[in-house]
């Protein structure tokens, strides 16, 4: 009997959670989720610009490094 409970206990509990999940937003919901979604991918693209500019620099600083204080090349006319 305490096993048939238990049972049927975990079966409707997993039927909740499942009508739980399926239940459609709110127009209020839908729109703080876009938001939400909207502010995180803005926020992943600044941590992104701010890398490559990093790098960037990085770059430069290396090529400075690697040719120091050279004469720009001239070119015969």
């Amino acid at each position: 009997m305490d096993y048939e409970r238990t049972l049927f206990t975990a079966i409707i509990n997993n039927f909740m959670l499942i009508l739980e999940i399926e239940q459609p937003k709110t127009p209020e919901k839908q729109r703080l989720a876009q938001l939400q979604a909207s502010s995180k991918r803005a926020s992943n693209a600044v941590k992104l610009e701010r890398n490559r500019q990093k790098m960037q620099k990085a770059q430069n600083a290396m090529q400075k490094i690697k040719s120091p204080n050279l004469p720009p090349p001239t070119i015969p006319t």
